[in-house]
């Protein structure tokens, strides 16, 4: 009985844990673009990925383009405001043929996101339509 105890115990308090947890360290990890939103990019383009370290870097792929970012985040409203800085990029083509310096560009104004479960929700600004929904990879 005590051992039952002592596992909803636990159980319970790992959940508010889970809970309490900023969205910046719920970030943490790799993202690919979820399932239901691969449709709205080209093929090429469908296995683009995203992923937060816990020393505030940012390393993004696209095609054979991959760079990574040192990134600031702030919390404003329910969202996390990210400005980023260029680490380092291979300067390859991105999976739309786009060179480096053209995709990096983004990184010049702020970027938003919020994690529910198992999506990301990372806006490319702050406009509502430049939303992209991640998938947490396994």
């Amino acid at each position: 009985m005590i051992n039952k105890i002592a596992l909803v115990v636990l159980l319970g308090s790992s959940s508010f844990a889970y809970a309490d947890m900023s969205q910046q360290e719920l970030a943490v990890g790799k993202w690919t673009i979820a399932p239901e939103w691969q449709q709205r990019f080209s093929p090429e383009c469908r296995s683009m990925t995203i992923e937060f370290t816990r020393d505030q870097k940012i390393i993004r792929t696209t095609g054979e383009l991959e760079y990574s970012s040192q990134a600031e985040f702030t919390k404003v409203g329910d969202k996390i405001r990210i400005d980023e800085k260029l680490i380092d990029s291979n300067s390859k083509l991105s999976c739309g043929h786009k060179h480096a310096e053209s995709v990096i560009s983004h990184l010049n104004q702020s970027a938003y996101f919020s994690v529910s479960q198992d999506r990301l929700y990372y806006y490319r600004s702050d406009k509502e339509k430049s939303l992209v929904v991640f998938s947490r990879t396994k």
